[in-house]
């Protein structure tokens, strides 16, 4: 608890903000299937690294999938609204809230998917994947060469986190 009381004062936050690492608000947080879009009708569509265009997706345009690696269950990998997805390789660190139910859509294996806890506001969370701080520390773990982004380094994304009702707040000050 000291060291978050450094970091808030570093950051100059209130006192009842929290400095939390995503990881340990995420419920769950794990990479896509793998799968390639074909030009016929399926059960599935996919979201891929290039459907994610300024933070938004256009749900309505996705291709239609195959599963291409043996799955049992693709259930987790379904999305459902709330959920977060962050492009791991091509346009690093871009990220889309699924804001609306989908039917049978899947994303694919360069994205990593962000589950949240329910106390958590995931539109929040999304404003601050595309602030400055999200930003900076993906310059520190990209440097030269690295050219994509892990699960663990996602994880340990330090975040500035006020209490519930002021997250709603602050989301519904910036989404206008």
């Amino acid at each position: 608890m000291e060291r978050n009381n450094n970091i808030n004062q570093a950051m100059k936050l209130p006192k009842d903000w929290q400095v939390v690492k995503l990881g340990g608000i995420a419920i769950e947080m794990y990479y896509g299937v793998t799968a390639k879009a074909v030009d016929y009708k399926t059960n599935l569509k996919m979201l891929r690294t290039t459907d994610i265009k300024n933070f938004n997706v256009n749900w309505d345009s996705l291709p239609y999938c195959e599963i291409t690696e043996k799955r049992d269950d693709i259930s987790k990998y379904l999305l459902e609204k709330g959920e977060i997805i962050i492009a791991r390789a091509g346009t690093v660190g871009v990220s889309v809230l699924v804001d609306r139910k989908l039917q049978d859509v899947v994303f694919g294996s360069y994205l990593i998917k962000v589950k949240l806890k329910s106390d958590i506001f995931p539109e929040f969370i999304h404003l601050i994947l595309q602030s400055k701080i999200f930003w900076k520390h993906l310059r520190k773990a990209q440097g030269s060469t690295l050219k994509n982004i892990n699960l663990p380094f996602l994880k340990s994304l330090k975040i500035p986190l006020p209490p519930l009702p002021e997250q709603r707040r602050i989301a519904k000050v910036l989404a206008t």
